[in-house]
């Protein structure tokens, strides 16, 4: 029988956020000024995505809770609620909320809590560099069988990417060696202040000195993005028409690809082609 999971409920940790989220608030960025009130809602959902801004908060199972919200929406926080727009659910429940729900304006908050997540304090740190070590653990350790491996703790993402060439021709040795010449420049390049847009302009510039002749097959949408409790923040990635300053305390995924290639040695066509 699979061991039951056991809420708990961490005191320190809900203080530190709780600070941090009233400081931001106060402050009325990224349209947290226009509401004084936040609907944050999780139903239950076997589909649903694992990583949410929505299940990062506790929910409340209290149904004689339900009304009462409702009450104070409507009536003391003027009819206006901030909500993550892109967070849904399918059920029962969460059906009902939005019936009920249907006539407050709703203010989408995603960009404020996309900034206010990215950041993390040491104990967060930690607890991603241990994922980031089973992670790295685990695929050590299966690797030789062909497993993807991933791994969770505590609900905050990492990543590993994965490279695995057999026979590869000269050019994709080629472009391996630029490609983990330019990951290390982006990495690098993430210190505090530096704007997201000009870390991306790096690694591009780095490949193409690295590898000249395929600067043209250089995957170049993005080189990463900030994670932690969503795996992907889309507000923050390292990408050209991203502005946004890197900040202490932030965890970035930094990968780099190229598209389009052929490996000349391989003996049939479907192992020609590389993406």
């Amino acid at each position: 029988m699979p061991e039951k999971k056991v809420l708990t409920a961490d005191k320190e940790l809900f203080l530190r956020h709780a600070t941090v989220l009233y400081e931001t608030w106060n402050k009325g960025e990224d349209g947290l000024g226009e509401v004084e009130a936040l609907a944050v809602l999780v139903g239950q959902d076997e589909g649903a995505v694992q990583y949410s801004k929505s299940k990062a908060f506790q929910s409340d199972k209290d149904a004689a809770n339900f009304a009462k919200l409702l009450g104070y929406i409507k009536n003391d926080a003027g009819n206006k609620v901030g909500h993550f727009a892109k967070d849904t659910f399918d059920s029962d429940f969460s059906h009902d909320w939005q019936k009920a729900f249907a006539d407050v304006e709703k203010v989408d908050v995603s960009g404020a809590f996309v900034h206010i997540f990215a950041v993390k304090d040491d104990a967060e740190l930690e607890t991603c560099r241990s994922s980031a070590a089973a992670t790295v653990n685990a695929w050590s350790y299966a690797r030789k069988k062909f497993i993807e491996a991933i791994d969770q703790e505590k609900n905050y993402c990492t990543n590993l990417t994965r490279t695995l060439m057999v026979e590869p021709s000269k050019n994709l040795e080629d472009a391996y060696e630029a490609l983990l010449a330019t990951q290390m420049a982006v990495i690098e390049a993430l210190k505090p202040g530096a704007k997201l847009s000009d870390v991306h302009a790096l690694g591009v510039k780095t490949f193409r000195e690295k590898c000249p002749s395929l600067a043209d097959n250089l995957y170049k949408k993005d080189f990463g993005f900030v994670t932690g409790i969503e795996f992907r923040e889309g507000g923050l990635t390292i990408s050209p028409k991203c502005d946004e300053k890197v900040r202490a305390g932030m965890v970035f995924i930094v990968s780099a690809g190229v598209e389009n290639l052929t490996n000349t040695k391989a003996k049939d066509d479907a192992g020609k082609n590389v993406t």
